[in-house]
Order: C-alpha cells, then structure tokens, then sequence
C-alpha cells in the first residue's frame, strides 16, 4: 500500500536482483509487509509475482488484498500462486528432493513471465517448513536454492517467524539478516500494547558501497487498520 511502502520510503528502493528479508519477531503477524510489497508489484504494469504461500491460504491473502485496495484473483495471468498447504503431502516428509523441485517450478515459471521487466517472488513463513519436519539445514539450503533464483529481473522476498525460545527459527532469522540486501524486522512495542500503535518495524539495508557493511538500522511504527497501514516515525502518532 503506498502509505506503507513510502513511509518506509521503499518507493526509492531499486529491488531488482535484491533479496528482502521479513521477520516476524516474538510470532507478531508481519503478513501485512508482504501484502504491501505484492501491492506494489501489482501496481506496476510491468512487473509481476509468484507467491508461495507455505503459512497462510491463498485466501487469506486475497482478503488483505482486497482491504488494500487490490484484487489478487483477477491478475491470475501475472500472478502464479503455489498454495503448499494444500499438498503437504509433497513437503510433509522433509526431503530435500521435494524443494529442490519446488525451485526448479520456479524457475520454469521464470521462463513462462519473460514479457515482465521485473519479477517479485514471495515465500511466505520459512518457518512452517521447520514444522513440517526439514531441519534448519535443509530449510538453510533451500533459501541458497531460491537465491539462485535473483537476476537483473528477479526480486525474492523471505519471510519468517521467530520465537525467542526456538533456536532453530533464530538461527534460520540470522541466515537471513546476513544474506539480505533489505529486511524488515516487523516486532511488538517493547513498551507494551498502545492504542496508538501496532508495533514497531526495523528496517535494514546492506550497504553495497562497501563489502559486508550495513547502514544505520532505523526504527519506525505502524498502526493496522481494518484498510490501511501507516508507517511513521516513533513519537510522531
């Protein structure tokens, strides 16, 4: 949504070729960035998205859509949908093999969107694969998988939960604060509930002026409401 996407100021982001990282810090409901990042694409004439949605139905991304301003269901022809929950039965064993084919999908879906300038790629809650039975390690190689995926013309967006007490999920999150050229760590104010506002949003970029080098993190809050997310500056409610 564009009061999402320019109160981060994401709008002057070039995400072409980039990985975006979002954790869902202490299992607080981030689903709302991803929602915005697939408005943006969407609002593009040029662009379009593959979403694989291995959490949340594709209902449920189809409501928020709709809350925002956007029909998911009517750009089926620039945007593919791989909703996982629907054949656990491919990724319930943990095996490697079943992601390795889940890339390969991609990539062949890559081929089939050439006309696109830009496509946006959206993996939605890595962790479920934990639950699922793969282990961090097989979940670690499949995120080296998907970056395999970036080109000039190709963006991944990865998203995660973490529990404070899940070392596994922490450590998946620290893969991807270290591969990432843009994260968002999407938490609860540490202050407590507010009326005023959701939670708080983290956002780092890696610095690609010098190597392994980020920019200063900045710290901003959002409010949620039933059609629309603002993003702004703490103290400026």
């Amino acid at each position: 949504m564009a009061s999402f996407v320019k109160g981060l100021e994401l709008d002057k982001e070039d995400f072409s070729g980039k990985l975006i990282a979002i954790e869902e810090a202490d299992n607080v409901d981030g689903c709302f960035c991803s929602s915005c990042l697939i408005w943006q694409c969407l609002s593009r004439p040029d662009s379009c998205l593959m979403l694989v949605a291995l959490h949340r139905p594709f209902s449920h991304y189809y409501h928020v859509g709709m809350k925002l301003g956007y029909n998911l269901a009517s750009q089926s022809e620039r945007a593919a949908i791989l909703e996982m929950g629907k054949s656990q039965a491919e990724l319930s064993a943990g095996e490697d093999e079943s992601l390795k084919k889940l890339v390969v999908d991609l990539r062949e879906r890559i081929k089939s969107f050439a006309e696109y300038k830009r496509i946006y790629i959206f993996v939605d809650n890595l962790s479920s694969l934990l639950f699922l039975g793969y282990s961090v390690r097989q979940v670690k190689i499949f995120v080296h998988y998907l970056r395999t995926l970036l080109s000039d013309k190709v963006t991944v967006v990865l998203s995660a939960q973490t529990d404070a007490e899940d070392e596994d999920e922490l450590e998946l999150a620290s893969l991807l604060r270290h591969i990432a050229d843009l994260q968002l760590r999407v938490a609860p104010l540490s202050t407590g509930s507010s009326q005023a506002v959701s939670g708080s949003i983290e956002l780092r970029k890696k610095d690609h002026a010098k190597v392994e080098s980020w920019t200063k993190s900045e710290l901003y809050h959002y409010k949620l409401s039933e059609r629309n997310v603002r993003v702004f500056r703490p103290g400026n409610v």
